[in-house]
């Protein structure tokens, strides 16, 4: 559904510029990959007090086996190209 489609739908989108700049980190933990109850966890907080009660984050915890396959194939790629920490 593209963005008109959503605004005509009833979804408010809103923009946010900054002069400081932003940025968001993203993290991922896929659990029990292969079996029926896989999940996959995506978004920005840290496992801190700070992160998890007062910052402004997002995540996204999803079974999708898409989305899963290809995050597995991402980081199967990234541990192939990787070297091993002394």
């Amino acid at each position: 559904m593209g963005r008109r489609a959503r605004q005509r739908a009833g979804v408010h989108i809103g923009y946010y510029s900054s002069s400081h700049g932003f940025y968001i980190r993203g993290k991922v933990i896929e659990a029990d990959y292969g079996t029926s109850h896989a999940r996959v966890f995506i978004g920005s907080e840290n496992f801190s007090s700070t992160s998890l009660n007062r910052n402004r984050e997002l995540g996204l915890i999803t079974g999708s086996q898409a989305v899963m396959s290809s995050i597995a194939s991402t980081f199967a790629a990234d541990y192939r190209g990787s070297k091993q920490w002394p």
